[in-house]
């Protein structure tokens, strides 16, 4: 399960999940170029903010409890351990809480071991 800039994550068989979590910071308006370069670790977001990011090795866990997709993964700088439902939409995934509530939109299910572009 993958969302460009975000996050992959691989869910094996035994129910070990590893891939890498991107955290965004905002940084210096002069890092952020011009024109936006695909290659560097800038990004000028939609709001005017130029940010940065880490990429962090993340490893866990995953189950399936009450109908819903639980995981249990932890990365240098955090950790997600909850449930969410999920729904399938062609090649796309959309993650639900409890409440209805969208929790992320957009991952792409990709078929075998898919953590780099």
């Amino acid at each position: 399960m993958r969302t460009d800039g975000h996050v992959a994550w691989f869910f094996a068989p035994d129910r070990k999940l590893q891939g890498g979590f991107v955290e965004w910071k905002p940084t210096e308006q002069g890092n952020c170029p011009a024109q936006e370069n695909p290659k560097d670790a800038f990004y000028r977001g939609l709001d005017g903010v130029c940010y940065t990011y880490k990429l962090y090795a993340s490893s866990g866990s995953w189950s399936v409890r009450d109908n819903q997709l639980c995981v249990d993964v932890r990365w240098e700088t955090g950790a997600k351990n909850d449930c969410r439902y999920v729904t399938i939409l062609l090649d796309d995934i959309a993650l639900f809480d409890a409440t209805g509530k969208i929790d992320g939109k957009g991952m792409k299910l990709l078929k075998g071991k898919a953590l780099a572009e």
